[in-house]
């Protein structure tokens, strides 16, 4: 999402936050205005959005590789599902299909409305639109296939797929949610606030952002517009969050 202002996250149910537990730091762009995030085995694809910078980055401990976008559009929310990367754009309601490899854009498709986070669950693409609603599409023609209304949360931005549990933040919320789809509600949270906080200046413009699952550490790689560092934090049992009740 943009760097427009918009209300939290709406959940206020009294409960006890999931902790927070940091494997490790590394350094992250300072220039990333990072909308859309992706690790896969030792390599990150990341989004970074604005009208005229937009760009995918692709890097590993060794390399780096800079595609920007055409001017017309807003990168956001980006997943990677059988080596094509799905990038939204934010009004331009068009979904950009780009080879993994070579980082180019092969095909579009249309869709309505905004794009802000995106994910997917081996079969279908998971996107968010900023409302309270995800909306499950078929990767072939990004038709919907079918809508999940999550109780007490909205503003939901950035996604992540782990072993049926989604991970969503919100614009403007210093906390990760674990969303059971069975349920259509939140079952757990994590606090993210006190490393915003390390950033230079915690307000608007370095909103958390970024989600990227570690499947061989069983971590989820955190950061956040303009963050100078990423944080691999420990993920909490996905089978004890599917047993948890709506909070």
């Amino acid at each position: 999402m943009s760097s427009i202002s918009f209300p939290s996250a709406l959940l206020t149910t009294t409960t006890s936050t999931l902790p927070l537990t940091i494997l490790e730091t590394k350094d992250h762009n300072p220039n990333s205005f990072t909308q859309g995030w992706v690790q896969d085995e030792d390599t990150f694809y990341e989004s970074s959005g604005l009208y005229g910078q937009s760009f995918i980055n692709r890097y590993n401990h060794n390399s780096k590789t800079v595609s920007y976008l055409p001017y017309r559009y807003f990168a956001e929310g980006l997943t990677l599902l059988n080596d094509t990367l799905y990038l939204l754009t934010w009004k331009e309601e068009t979904l950009l299909l780009i080879d993994k490899h070579t980082l180019k854009i092969t095909n579009t498709l249309p869709y309505k409305g905004e794009g802000w986070g995106l994910t997917h669950n081996d079969q279908q693409l998971i996107m968010s639109n900023g409302s309270s609603t995800l909306f499950f599409r078929n990767p072939k023609d990004f038709t919907i296939t079918q809508r999940l209304e999550i109780q007490h949360l909205d503003n939901i931005n950035e996604l992540e797929y782990i072993e049926g549990i989604i991970w969503a933040n919100c614009w403007n919320d210093d906390h990760i949610y674990a969303i059971n789809p069975r349920l259509s509600c939140v079952v757990g949270k994590i606090d993210l606030f006190s490393l915003r906080a390390k950033t230079l200046t915690p307000n608007n413009s370095n909103v958390l952002n970024g989600l990227a699952y570690d499947k061989a550490k069983n971590g989820l790689w955190v950061t956040g517009k303009r963050w100078p560092k990423r944080y691999l934090i420990a993920l909490p049992s996905t089978i004890s969050l599917r047993e948890k009740a709506c909070l």
